[in-house]
């Protein structure tokens, strides 16, 4: 069992039932946030693999070396750059999941682009660009996020075309926001991450029918103690 000290934080006793069920976890994992060391991977899936039946990790999809570019690198290197963190990333993530008893870890850590198979995530991806470019509320927590990310300083906010270079980054992930037992097969499942999810809070208030978060669905906080994320 894992010694560290994890702070797991839901938003509501409901949302702490479904995590008390156990059924499934997923953790999301930034390239860009030193939080996310590989040592840190593996301390967050062993401490998930003692409590959940089921745990995957997430990674950065291709959409993340925009962020990179837009920064003023250029595509090769920022390409690069997300394949590096990703891969120790990967490595950390399966490592952890093959201590704790999981016989095909690599069926576990995904990335983007292989939940875009599920055609949950398909309908739930298309429904999440069209609120963007249809629902000012949606438009403007996602632009918000995006900004945050990738200003080049704390008073020099992005360029409008480098958020909106980056805000599929946003809107990839949005569907595990949303329903991430069905595209996973599970009947409760919870994303963790090492921040609260505003958007998640946002669509749970039904401002996009399509796009309310399934029963089932939470969200939870995750980070280690005297770690900062």
């Amino acid at each position: 069992m894992t010694s560290h000290r994890v702070d797991f934080t839901v938003s509501s006793d409901a949302d702490l039932s479904v995590a008390d069920a156990g059924e499934a976890i997923m953790l999301g994992v930034s390239p860009f946030n030193g939080f996310y060391r590989p040592a840190t991977v593996e301390i967050l899936v062993g401490w998930a693999a003692e409590r959940f039946q089921h745990v995957y990790v997430l990674l950065a999809g291709p959409e993340a070396a925009q962020r990179f570019i837009s920064r003023g690198q250029t595509p090769r290197r920022a390409v690069a750059k997300v394949k590096t963190a990703v891969h120790q990333q990967r490595r950390a993530a399966c490592r952890a999941l093959a201590v704790s008893g999981c016989s095909d870890p690599n069926s576990y850590v995904l990335v983007w682009t292989r939940l875009a198979s599920s055609p949950r995530y398909q309908s739930l991806r298309l429904s999440a660009a069209d609120a963007y470019a249809t629902v000012p509320p949606v438009r403007d927590m996602i632009r918000s996020m995006v900004s945050d990310a990738v200003a080049p300083g704390a008073d020099k906010p992005p360029p409008s075309e480098a958020i909106e270079a980056n805000a599929p980054y946003v809107l990839a992930e949005t569907p595990i926001l949303v329903d991430a037992p069905r595209i996973l097969g599970h009947d409760t499942t919870v994303f963790a991450y090492h921040q609260h999810m505003p958007l998640h809070e946002l669509l749970a208030t039904g401002v996009v029918p399509a796009l309310k978060p399934a029963p089932g669905q939470v969200c939870a906080r995750l980070t280690l103690q005297g770690v900062a994320p």
